[in-house]
């Protein structure tokens, strides 16, 4: 998923994904009790994206690879791992957010959408993706939200 999310995003560039699968509920793409869930140490989903597969896809999909990626972080209060892939001509920030619950994850992720505004839908990612108007990327899936921006952008999830 990540590395759709960027290739589709590229900070700000426009995409398309396919359509989500259908045949699915609501309820079944938003909860399951097989998910993990926010804890004192960050999920191996949420650790992917600042790994060597993924680091591999997503130059891959954008066509040119980062000089380097910083060290990733984990802040346990807000259970955000991130980590920076830096470029000779920018820097993409990545971060996951993890909750313990659907509703939790609902209403942050549609906060965020509220607080920077919407350009086009993402469909086929995760339970729901969007590009966002700071040329960011927002995207949820299980009980994470996975925000990707460029670093003139600002940090996407506030403090």
């Amino acid at each position: 998923m990540v590395s759709a999310v960027l290739a589709l995003g590229a900070c700000g560039s426009a995409g398309s994904a396919k359509s989500a699968s259908p045949g699915t509920t609501a309820v079944e793409q938003l909860s399951s009790s097989k998910w993990d869930k926010a804890g004192p140490n960050p999920s191996v989903s949420a650790k992917m994206v600042c790994e060597a597969e993924v680091r591999a896809n997503i130059a891959a999909s954008l066509g040119v690879k980062e000089t380097r990626v910083t060290k990733p972080s984990w802040a346990v209060k807000d259970h955000r791992y991130s980590c920076t892939y830096v470029y000779p001509s920018g820097k993409i920030v990545l971060f996951v957010k993890e909750f313990v619950d659907e509703q939790t994850t609902t209403a942050y992720y549609e906060s965020v959408l509220k607080r920077f505004g919407t350009i086009q839908q993402l469909n086929g990612l995760g339970q729901g993706a969007w590009t966002l108007k700071n040329s960011g990327i927002v995207a949820r899936k299980d009980y994470k939200v996975l925000l990707s921006t460029c670093a003139t952008s600002g940090h996407p999830l506030g403090r």
